[in-house]
């Protein structure tokens, strides 16, 4: 960890089609040697992964230039090796992260990143009136947009403290 910069490193995959977000879990499976070997690096160490979405999922050898600014520190819950030289990983989003740089001169992906910094406190009053207006606005955009089903539209509404609705939106 560079402390002058608040600037972490840590292995890194390029997700093709996919984006993970904090809270989620979520298993894929890791075909490229360089994710692979990102894989085994973090399982060596903390367990600890940065997950960055590829711009074009069709490219094979990652550059910078590929994939997204932002992205999530993972914590790698569980691997398994699979027939045909696969890897299957299962995650669990922590953290999102901007992309300060990535390297890719080495056997596998490194990322430094620069984490999101933590909410700020708020008092209970704050906390519940914005739950409430970010509520009533996401009610407002779900009957506009055919799209998000009424379930999903129920789930999001029903769940619960500001932090976890602002990520489930």
């Amino acid at each position: 960890m560079n402390e002058l910069y608040k600037i972490e490193e840590y292995p890194a995959v390029a997700l093709r089609g996919m984006t993970v977000l904090p809270a989620m879990i979520v298993h894929f499976d890791v075909s490229r040697e360089t994710s692979q070997a990102a894989v085994e690096k973090a399982m060596a160490g903390d367990g600890k992964l940065f997950l960055v979405t590829q711009k074009d999922p069709g490219v094979q050898d990652v550059k910078p230039t590929d994939v997204y600014n932002a992205g999530t520190i993972a914590q790698v819950k569980n691997m398994a090796r699979l027939p045909h030289g696969l890897i299957r990983v299962m995650v669990e989003g922590k953290k999102r992260a901007q992309l300060v740089f990535l390297d890719n001169s080495g056997d596998y992906l490194t990322a430094g990143v620069e984490a999101e910094e933590e909410a700020p406190v708020l008092r209970r009053e704050e906390e519940e009136g914005m739950t409430r207006a970010l509520r009533d606005l996401f009610k407002l955009y779900a009957q506009g947009n055919p799209r998000i089903s009424q379930e999903l539209s129920r789930q999001i509404v029903e769940t619960r403290g500001l932090a976890r609705l602002m990520e489930q939106i």
